[in-house]
């Protein structure tokens, strides 16, 4: 509880947690799409709320969106620069497109299909005859920061009295490495040095500086 630093609810399909993170604070914002079969101005209206949500968000947070995105993944090449290689589905439905466009505009990531597990710790949801599997949790994150998030999976021993799965993420804050800055050495021009014209100004020149620090000598 130390670690939080608010709380907001913006509707009954969107809140804003914000926690105090060790070299970045971490905005969570849960949200719970519409599904499948709504109407389109339905779904254009929320996404149009998370992104008044997400952009009021400080740019040097980490912004993380989860929640029930009602959005299955595919494996479609088009896709690739914000779907990873692990999604459960083949063919992005309506809701998936959106979802991919949400990431695509702002420069993120669904996270939670990049990482390589069994498809039982894959799918988020139960049919409710038990037959059918989706993955329709997901887990966006800016692509700056996807480092910090090690692994997405579902945890299906934890009952959640829902026919979803807990979905549990790993966030490893690591210290970014400085890289290595080229250093500029300068010589000494020597023969400069010893002309007695340089000698004077040299002379001139610290005569000057020592004054202006109120070192007189």
């Amino acid at each position: 509880m130390n670690k939080t630093l608010g709380f907001e609810p913006i509707s009954d399909r969107i809140c804003k947690l914000r926690v105090k993170g060790k070299f970045y604070n971490i905005t969570l914002i849960n949200i719970y799409a519409p599904t499948e079969d709504k109407e389109e101005d339905i779904k254009e209206q929320f996404y149009e709320e998370l992104q008044r949500t997400q952009g009021k968000v400080p740019k040097h947070y980490v912004t993380i969106i989860l929640g029930d995105m009602n959005a299955k993944l595919g494996k479609e090449k088009v896709l690739s620069q914000v779907v990873g290689r692990h999604t459960l589905h083949n063919i992005t439905n309506a809701n998936g497109e959106m979802v991919a466009n949400y990431a695509i505009s702002n420069d993120m990531f669904l996270i939670s299909t990049n990482f390589q597990h069994k498809k039982i710790y894959i799918g988020t949801r139960i049919s409710p005859d038990h037959q059918i599997i989706n993955q329709i949790d997901h887990v966006m994150v800016s692509k700056g920061k996807m480092r910090l998030i090690h692994d997405v999976r579902s945890k299906r021993g934890y009952n959640c009295d829902s026919d979803h799965f807990l979905v549990q993420i790993k966030i490893k804050q690591k210290v970014i490495p400085v890289k290595n800055r080229q250093i500029h050495k300068y010589k000494w021009e020597r023969q400069l040095i010893n002309q007695k014209e340089n000698i004077n100004k040299y002379q001139k020149y610290n005569k000057i500086a020592r004054n202006r620090r109120g070192n007189k000598y």
